[in-house]
């Protein structure tokens, strides 16, 4: 169990570095610090892999590998698990917000030009702290009672 947390954690931190590296651009034209580029869909393509080949496939994984533990137990565990699985579906609904925002703004040229002005893409930005908090929750608490669980003598 000690290599899987290890290989989570790791993902974790290289999931998060390769989402801050897509918002990178973003947040730079957010602020003023860059101008907004000729063709959109230069900047949105590091962020849509992001959540198509990164994100969503972590968590179906993640599922998987905590399902085992979600269920009522004698040290009352089902709530930590509970809420990883509740918050994986807040994951998913924000990347699937933050995909419609990006296609509105590269379908739409006078949404493409205010969006440029005013950088709001509140279910990314939204995805970007929900992700930070989630990641926080699972090193916390998941991880050490998922360990703490597997260490436990098993009863009939």
């Amino acid at each position: 169990m000690k290599d899987l947390i290890r290989d989570i954690t790791n993902r974790h931190m290289a999931l998060t570095e390769s989402l801050d590296s897509a918002l990178a651009p973003f947040a730079k034209i957010r602020v003023k610090e860059a101008e907004a580029p000729p063709r959109a869909e230069e900047l949105v393509r590091p962020l849509l892999a992001w959540l198509q080949q990164g994100l969503l496939p972590h968590l179906v994984i993640e599922d998987d590998l905590l399902r085992p533990y979600a269920g009522p137990s004698d040290v009352g565990d089902d709530a930590i698990f509970n809420r990883v699985f509740t918050e994986h579906d807040q994951l998913r609904k924000l990347a699937n917000e933050a995909r419609q925002e990006i296609n509105l703004l590269l379908q739409e040229s006078s949404i493409r030009e205010a969006w440029w002005d005013t950088m709001e893409l509140s279910a990314v930005w939204a995805l970007r702290r929900e992700w930070a908090s989630h990641i926080d929750f699972e090193h916390r608490r998941v991880l050490p009672r998922a360990a703490a669980l597997t260490r436990l003598p098993n009863q009939s």
